[in-house]
């Protein structure tokens, strides 16, 4: 069956988009705003010689394309990875091309949960992570920031450790610390400039090999190894667990107490990183 405007006044995201397994594909056209062909309102999708494609996965980080295993010149459509926006649009796709675009994505739903996942540089840009700790660690943590207090040992070694969401941050307090449960969780965003190793990523598996830090992990010097080699931080999927070495690529949102919220402004993360 064709597919039909969802909002055919509205403006945005008009077409609705096609679920594979928890992926989306969001393919869009019209006259203005968007990367097809014709430049016109027509009433169906399968209308436009060439449409704009967003892939979206399960995992919530902005999709790689090169890691789905698309013919290069589909892959050359797509925004490259390093676009300031975040972004990862493909232009221009032609009908044939968005076939092809659906039946990686089937393929990578089969055979990898981690296809998709982009270089951590790119994909933890801008994402919200979470720590969970007592509430006078939470309380100094938005007076004085983050102090060696609220580092645990864990499997990426010594480091200020977050989570995806809050109850990852709280499974994490209980695994690696020995205090009482968590009364107090700080919300922060990760810096453009956080340098993070995703290792689901085959890159970012290949670089950490490289460094030599997971022969360091009872090293309590590891975080001072891992930022002379530019990691500030490694995501370990074993665990859920976002191991921060370097806690000045993290701008505090706000810290929770309970049912009571003491918040800031989301911050400007265009200070450098020292």
């Amino acid at each position: 069956m064709p597919t039909t405007r969802s909002q055919p006044e509205a403006e945005g995201r008009l077409f609705p988009a096609e679920e594979i397994a928890g992926w989306q594909i969001s393919a869009q056209a019209d006259y203005a705003g968007y990367s097809c062909k014709p430049r016109e309102t027509l009433p169906h999708l399968e209308d436009y010689e060439e449409v704009e494609v967003k892939l979206g996965a399960p995992h919530g980080l902005p999709v790689d394309p090169t890691t789905l295993g698309l013919p290069p010149e589909i892959v050359a459509k797509f925004r490259r990875l390093s676009d300031d926006d975040g972004l990862h649009l493909g232009h221009n796709i032609t009908q044939a091309e968005l076939r092809q675009i659906r039946i990686a994505v089937m393929r990578a739903a089969a055979r990898d949960p981690h296809a998709g996942v982009p270089r951590g540089i790119y994909g933890w840009q801008h994402q919200h992570v979470f720590h969970a700790t007592s509430s006078e660690n939470g309380k100094a943590i938005l007076e004085i920031g983050i102090d060696q207090a609220c580092w645990h040992d864990g499997p990426s070694g010594r480091a200020f450790y977050v989570g995806a969401d809050d109850m990852t941050a709280r499974m994490l307090q209980s695994r690696f610390s020995d205090d009482v449960a968590a009364t107090a969780v700080a919300k922060f965003a990760i810096k453009l400039s956080g340098r993070i190793l995703d290792l689901r990523n085959a890159e970012d598996r290949a670089a950490f090999k490289a460094s030599g830090l997971d022969q360091r992990q009872d090293d309590p010097a590891i975080s001072a190894h891992a930022i002379r080699q530019g990691i500030d931080g490694i995501f370990d999927p074993r665990q859920g667990s976002l191991a921060i070495f370097n806690p000045t690529v993290l701008s505090l949102i706000g810290v929770s107490h309970d049912a009571e919220v003491e918040a800031q402004d989301e911050p400007d993360d265009e200070d450098p990183t020292p």
